[in-house]
């Protein structure tokens, strides 16, 4: 008997060898924002947050995650005299269960992108609290999901007014106003975050955005003690498929791929992408 369970261990150990995953990946949105709650019929200044959370649990020995519920649980506090009070919205929790399984090859591809980032930067100059914002990704038209008749009419009104646009120009376009639209801090009432958790290798991942959709596309990215900030549509593409449909945050991570402004092509000229 001991010799049997000797070989099923080494057999385990094979099958796992190079894929040391983290036994959950935590997940949680949480979103903040002033309100004016209604307390015994008096209007009062308060604030409203909603969190939500969800955890995927390692399966099958390696071969996919798997997440069967999501907790979402909002809070309505009036602020007096410098804090908030309790919360007023005693039964605000909620528990949504569903299955939901993701592949450990989806984890991977995220995985060495996350190592792409790393190599991206230069060690000696990043530490703990060290800022950096780079755009890494090698966009293309798939990134932005242009299919090929709004790239036809794109290039069509670029060789009107200015000749030919090839494909190299348009994807430095775009490039350049995602990079420009992600340059500075916005600053807005609404506190709002996406944070996704997870160890890997004895190494701790911690990916997170502020102030979903639009053409925002900046991550934060922290590996163990390192900071990294990065310019990259591609990370929402890749997060996209681990968080619930029920979750707002999917909705707003991808709304980069429907930009409700101008690429501009000339001073005079622009187009949206839709």
């Amino acid at each position: 008997m001991k010799i049997k369970l000797i070989i099923v261990i080494l057999i385990f150990c094979l099958l796992t060898k190079g894929k040391a995953y983290s036994q959950s990946i935590k997940i949680s949105y949480h979103v903040g924002y002033d309100c004016s709650p209604e307390i015994n019929g008096e209007t009062m200044r308060g604030g409203c947050v909603t969190n939500e959370e969800m955890e995927y649990s390692l399966k099958k020995g390696g071969k996919y995650f798997e997440s069967n519920k999501l907790e979402l649980k909002r809070e309505v506090r009036q602020y007096e005299n410098g804090e908030f009070g309790k919360n007023i919205e005693a039964d605000s929790s909620k528990v949504f269960h569903f299955s939901k399984k993701i592949s450990s090859k989806k984890l991977d591809r995220l995985i060495n992108y996350l190592k792409l980032v790393e190599g991206e930067f230069d060690d000696k100059a990043v530490s703990a609290g060290y800022f950096q914002k780079k755009a890494i990704s090698k966009w293309d038209k798939n990134t932005f999901e242009l299919n090929q008749k709004e790239i036809l009419r794109i290039k069509k009104k670029a060789k009107e007014e200015h000749g030919d646009l090839n494909m190299d120009s348009l994807i430095q376009i775009i490039t350049q106003y995602l990079n420009e639209e992600n340059e500075g801090l916005l600053v807005s009432s609404v506190v709002e975050i996406l944070n996704i958790s997870f160890e890997h290798e004895k190494k701790k991942y911690s990916i997170s955005q502020q102030n979903l959709g639009g053409a925002n596309v900046s991550w934060q990215i922290e590996v163990d003690d390192k900071r990294y900030f990065v310019i990259s549509p591609e990370l929402n593409k890749m997060i996209a498929p681990f968080l619930a449909n029920k979750m707002r945050a999917k909705k707003r991570i991808i709304q980069f791929l429907k930009i409700e402004g101008c690429v501009q092509l000339t001073v005079s000229s622009c187009f949206a992408l839709t």
